[in-house]
Parts: structure tokens; C-alpha cells; sequence
């Protein structure tokens, strides 16, 4: 047989049905296009200039993005590919019946591979190369970075690119040439006509999904610490979504079948056609909202989070540093704190700022051998190291002391975590008594979880006490140092050398022998942020648009799908006596409730992790809660209008099928 008649029939075959195939090259350019551009970013050896802005954390977050791109347009991919063979296996039935072997056919579907391949591979890296310089100067311009950069190619971007790409192309090759060698034609030609009986009420599975939803909003909206929110935020995540997967399966039908009995609502000329043929498809279609409402929380979620770390900068920044400068080191020898006030006064007279304030203040923190019975000790431990941070009454935050009185001499409070460790702590000999245990995460005096199982964060009565207990159990006690300047943020930034100069020679002239010395300034900590929060923010733009293009390729072919299986039944209530106008708000209330039921639910699920998620942003020093609020508000608004731009586009197609 001609090669060529292969070939032209491939061609032909995707010429006819170029409404099912273009979605499915452009929803794989543009995949491909934007894997490609954040790994070009990523391998970029320039990036690495950027150390000081932390372009290594750039690169890091370009990577991890590439990643998930990569995994979920596979997905997103496969899904297509899906379709368009059920669309497809009736016409590949005909050609074996005609007289094509299964081999000649699954020839016609790799030549359709190959062309579908290298139009979404090959345009899709041209694109992503086209449009790599804009993106960067866009992600630049989120950084507030003036960093010069060139249009730059990385090989390496592109064969990683091929790579992914084309053995995801072939693994769907391989997938379809099975699928029609196991087939045989009589199969191949009713499996697009088959239909669904109607679906059962699944008490058991309908109670199963109140239960993991139920289970899922209960994490959401019982966990307190942050920490814990971290470990539960998985957990809470796959519960919702097999929740929401059980509830549209079985609760839809459990709704609809409601509505059917109700005869008011259900004998209407707008709710008859729509209910009686949702029912009986309820089972494919329950699935493709549950993953319209999955991919739209996605999309809400990421860009609600990003977008608030983003635009809360100042308060991050804050919020990780009170302090123009915050700074401690380790010492055995000072007990008065004076001559290290004095000394840093002296120093920080080379830098040419000028001091607002300064303020010192002692503290014992470190990992000491718990010995049981609430006795610490210095040593090195090799079965319980027990972390603590002990620190005056007087250095709490106001609203933190307005919470509890001063304890007396030989009495701590102590915030409490996992562990108990009784009503006396013991350093040495003397004992010091549990005056109260204090909940973290109302008033800890860092607002981040710094208390976990074996620690606990102390408060004293005075720097006397400080020294009292550093000297009985041979601890080693820090020394903080804190101070304000004058200038702006960006004087200071200049003079961060200098500064850094100075605090380093204050340590030393007070304690030549001082180690653990570290110090933060928070004018240079500002670029710091940016590159983390910025990077973050302009991955979650990518990865919103990226879930966006997926909802909107599951809605167009979900409304291919059911307006080819509705023709039939609208022209036969055609035939009957049913008006036009009357056929055309019956398609209206359909496809309105198949479009919003999923939005409704996904910002149903937002709205109850927006507590878990506003814990886990105070790990990104997110304090203030309004910058969450009104991002997820500001996002909604975006997402309602792309998601109704995407039901004006897809209900045409809709009616255009069905009429």
C-alpha cells in the first residue's frame, strides 16, 4: 500500500476535525512554551550574578515551577488525548471495517502524533523563545531588580524541553496504538455512541464524601499553629479533593433526582430537558466538574497566597526584623550589659549613621541535655537534647507582658509546647518554679512557631536572673543587640558593610573570644524578600494560567461532548412541538448549572482554608491578615471574569453543535 495514502489520510483526518485538534496543539504550545521559559531562566548562569538579590532562590523557585508545569500539562495532555480518541474511534472502526489492518491504523495514528508533536513542541519552544526576553524583564520589574539582561538561549533549556515533551507524546502514542490493537472494530465504532443508564443513589459513597470533606474542613479550620499547618495542609488538601470528587459523583445525582420529584421545578420547559439528560450522563459529567471545581480552588489558592506575600512585602520585612539591625552573639565572660551598650555606641560612630535608638538585652537559648524531672544541664546530651530560649521579662513586646505579671525571683513562665516538663525547672542545684505554662500561639513572644516538642521559650524576672542561671549551669549566654538609624532604607543599605565592619569590632573589643556572632539588617534584607516573595508571586501567575488553560480545555471539550450527545434529543423536541425559544432556555439552565455549580463549590472550599492558609503564610512572616483578604478578593474578581469569558466561548460552541 502507498506510504503517502497514510500520510494524506493523518492530514486529513486532522483537517476535518481541527475544532477537537487546535485546542489540543495550542493547549501544548503554550504548555510547552511556558515549561520551557522558566527553565531557561532557571539554567541561566546570569541569574547566579544575581547572588546578592538571591538569585539563587530565583533560580530554585523557576525549577520547582518547570516541575509542576511539566507534570500537570501531562496531565492536561493525556486528558486531551483522551477525547479526542473516543471522538475519533468511530471513524477508526470504519477504516478496519473498510479493509485497514490495525497496523495500517495505528500507522495513520502515529503520522498524527508526529504532526500534533511538532506543532505544539516545535512552536511551542519558538514561542517560548520569542517571548523569553519580555517574561524576564516583566519578572525583573516584580523584583524591582535594575539588572541588565540579555536575550539568552540555554541549550540545555532546550533539550531538557525535547525531552520531557516528546516522551510525553510518546508515552500517549504508545497508549493509543494499545487502545486500538485491543479493540476490535465492532467496539471501536459504538464506543463514542455509548451512553450512560441512569446512576443509582450511592447512600454508602455519598456518605463517604460528606465524610472526607467534613474530615478536610474540620483540619482547615481546627488547626491554630502554624507548624502544625504545614504537616495537616496535605492531609487536609487530598480529603477535600476526594470529597468533592465523591459529593459531585453521588451528591449531584442525590440533587438532581430531589429536583425531579419535585414537580413544580421539574415539569418546567427550561429544568425538564436540562435535569432528565444531566441524570442520566451524571456519572462521566460529575467527574469533569469535580475537576472544574479542583482546578479552580487551585487557581485561587496559589495566586491569592502569592499575590499576598507579594504585595505584603513591607509587612514581611517587619515583621522578620523590628529592628534596623538585629544582631546576637555568644559569650562566657559579660555580665553587664552596659559595656556592650557603650561599645557599640563607639563603633557604630565610623559608619556615619546616625543612632535612633539601641538597645542590649541577655538571653540563654541553645540545645542543653534535658535529664528528666525538669533538670538541664550544658553538656552535650545523647538521647533527649531539649532546645529552650530563656529570656527578661522586661525584653517581651508590650502587648505580650500586658498578658501576665512579672514573675518573682527563682519563677518562670513558660510558653508551652508539646512537652510538659512539670512545675520546676532545675539548672544545677537551684530550682526555679513554674509560676504558669502560657499557649504559643496566643502569646509567644515571636510571632512564628518557634516552640516544638521538647523545647520550651522562658521568661524571667531580670537580667540578674539571666546571669544567675548562665553562671550555675555553666550556659553560655547571648548577648542582643538592636538598634535603629536615622537615614532612609536606601542610605542604609549603602552602609551595610561598614555596619557589619563595626558590629563585628564592638563583639570583639568586649569578648575577643565571642563565637555565634550573626546580624540582620533589615535595609538589605529588602532585595531578599523581593527575589523569594517576587519569584513567587510571578510563579504563581504562571501557574494560575496554566490550571486557567486547563479548566478551559475541559470545559470546551466537556460542552463538544454533550452538545454532540444533545443534538439528537433537541432535534427529536424540535419534531415534537417544542419552540425554539422554549429549546433555547433549556440549554441556558443546562449549561448554567454545569459552569457555576464548580465555582460556587471551589470558593466554598477557599473561604474555609483561608485560616489554614493565612497560618502558613505567617511562616512567610505574613502577619497581617487584610493582605490575604483582599488578594483573595482582588483574584476572585479576575478569575469570575476569565471563567465567564470561557462560558461566553464554549456555550457558543455548545449551541452551535446542537443546533
Amino acid at each position: 500500500m502507498n506510504k503517502k495514502i497514510f500520510a494524506s489520510l493523518a492530514f486529513d483526518n486532522m483537517k476535518k476535525n481541527r475544532g477537537l485538534y487546535l485546542p489540543y496543539i495550542l493547549t501544548g504550545m503554550v504548555s510547552v512554551a511556558m515549561f520551557f521559559i522558566l527553565l531557561n531562566i532557571a539554567l541561566d548562569p546570569g541569574l547566579y550574578d544575581m547572588i546578592l538579590t538571591g538569585g539563587r532562590d530565583l533560580s530554585l523557585i523557576m525549577r520547582f515551577g518547570a516541575s509542576v508545569i511539566g507534570i500537570f500539562t501531562a496531565i492536561i495532555i493525556f486528558y486531551a488525548n483522551s477525547f479526542l480518541m473516543k471522538r475519533r474511534k468511530t471513524e477508526l472502526g470504519l477504516y478496519n471495517v473498510l479493509g485497514l489492518e490495525k497496523r495500517h491504523i495505528s500507522r495513520i495514528m502515529f503520522l498524527e502524533t508526529i504532526y500534533v508533536c511538532g506543532a505544539a513542541v516545535g512552536l511551542g519552544i519558538v514561542l517560548g523563545a520569542v517571548f523569553e526576553k519580555l517574561v524576564m524583564d516583566i519578572l525583573l520589574r516584580i523584583l524591582d531588580f535594575d539588572v541588565h539582561y540579555g536575550f539568552k538561549i540555554i541549550p540545555k533549556a532546550v533539550v531538557v524541553t525535547l525531552i520531557v515533551y516528546l516522551g510525553i507524546f510518546l508515552i500517549i502514542l504508545i497508549y493509543n496504538i494499545i487502545q486500538i490493537l485491543v479493540c476490535n472494530p465492532l467496539e471501536l465504532m459504538s464506543s463514542a455512541k455509548a451512553g450512560e443508564r441512569e446512576p443509582k443513589s450511592k447512600w454508602l459513597s455519598f456518605i463517604m464524601g460528606l465524610a472526607f470533606l467534613g474530615a478536610g474542613y474540620y483540619i482547615a479550620l481546627t488547626t491554630k499553629d502554624a507548624l502544625a499547618a504545614i504537616g495537616k495542609f496535605f492531609i487536609a488538601v487530598m480529603l477535600v479533593i476526594a470529597g468533592t470528587y465523591f459529593l459531585f459523583t453521588v451528591g449531584s445525582i442525590v440533587l438532581l433526582k430531589a429536583l425531579k420529584k419535585n414537580k413544580n421545578y421539574y415539569y418546567n420547559t427550561k429544568h425538564f430537558v436540562s435535569v432528565s439528560q444531566m441524570i442520566y450522563r451524571m456519572k462521566k459529567n460529575a467527574a469533569g466538574l469535580a475537576a472544574i471545581s479542583i482546578l479552580s480552588a487551585m487557581v485561587l489558592v496559589t495566586l491569592s497566597t502569592t499575590v499576598a506575600m507579594y504585595v505584603g512585602i513591607d509587612n514581611e520585612v517587619d515583621s522578620r526584623y523590628p529592628n534596623d539591625l538585629g544582631g546576637s552573639f555568644r559569650t562566657y565572660k559579660v555580665d553587664d550589659n552596659s559595656v556592650v551598650e557603650e561599645a557599640f555606641k563607639k563603633a557604630f560612630v565610623d559608619t556615619g549613621l546616625t543612632l535612633k535608638n539601641l538597645g542590649v538585652y541577655s538571653s540563654i537559648s541553645g540545645f542543653y541535655t534535658y535529664l528528666g524531672e525538669g533538670r538541664f544541664e550544658a553538656a552535650e546530651g545523647v538521647d533527649t537534647n531539649t532546645g529552650f530560649f530563656l529570656i527578661p521579662y522586661d525584653n517581651l513586646p508590650e502587648n505580650v507582658k500586658q498578658k501576665f505579671e512579672r514573675p518573682e525571683s527563682s519563677e518562670l513562665y513558660i510558653f508551652k509546647g508539646s512537652s510538659d516538663f512539670g512545675d520546676v525547672i532545675r539548672f544545677a542545684d537551684k530550682e526555679y518554679t513554674v509560676k504558669g505554662y502560657l499557649p504559643p500561639e496566643e502569646n509567644s513572644p515571636l510571632d512564628f512557631a518557634s516552640i516544638r516538642e521538647y523545647c520550651f521559650y522562658g521568661v524571667c524576672k531580670d537580667e540578674n536572673e539571666i546571669n544567675e542561671i548562665a553562671r550555675l549551669a555553666n550556659f553560655p549566654k547571648f548577648i542582643n543587640i538592636y538598634a535603629d538609624f536615622n537615614e532612609s532604607k536606601e542610605v542604609q543599605k549603602e552602609a551595610c558593610g561598614a555596619v557589619h565592619s563595626c558590629y563585628d569590632a564592638a563583639i570583639y573589643s568586649v569578648d575577643p573570644e565571642a563565637k555565634s556572632s550573626m546580624a540582620d539588617y533589615k535595609a538589605s534584607a529588602v532585595d531578599e524578600f523581593l527575589s523569594m516573595y517576587g519569584g513567587l508571586f510571578f510563579l504563581g501567575i504562571f501557574l494560575g494560567m496554566i490550571f486557567i488553560l486547563g479548566t478551559a480545555l475541559i470545559i470546551y471539550y466537556k460542552q463538544i461532548s454533550e452538545g454532540f450527545e444533545d443534538r439528537n434529543n433537541f432535534q427529536i423536541m424540535e419534531k415534537v412541538g417544542m419552540e425554539n425559544k422554549e429549546i433555547k432556555g433549556c440549554i441556558q439552565s443546562q449549561v448554567l448549572t454545569v459552569f457555576f455549580l464548580p465555582v460556587g463549590v471551589a470558593v466554598v472550599h477557599v473561604l474555609v482554608a483561608s485560616k489554614m492558609l493565612r497560618q502558613l503564610l505567617k511562616i512567610f512572616n505574613l502577619t497581617d491578615a487584610s493582605y490575604f483578604f483582599k488578594s483573595a478578593g482582588v483574584v476572585l474578581v479576575v478569575f469570575l471574569l476569565f471563567y465567564g469569558l470561557i462560558y461566553l466561548l464554549t456555550s457558543r460552541v455548545y449551541l452551535k453543535i446542537v443546533k
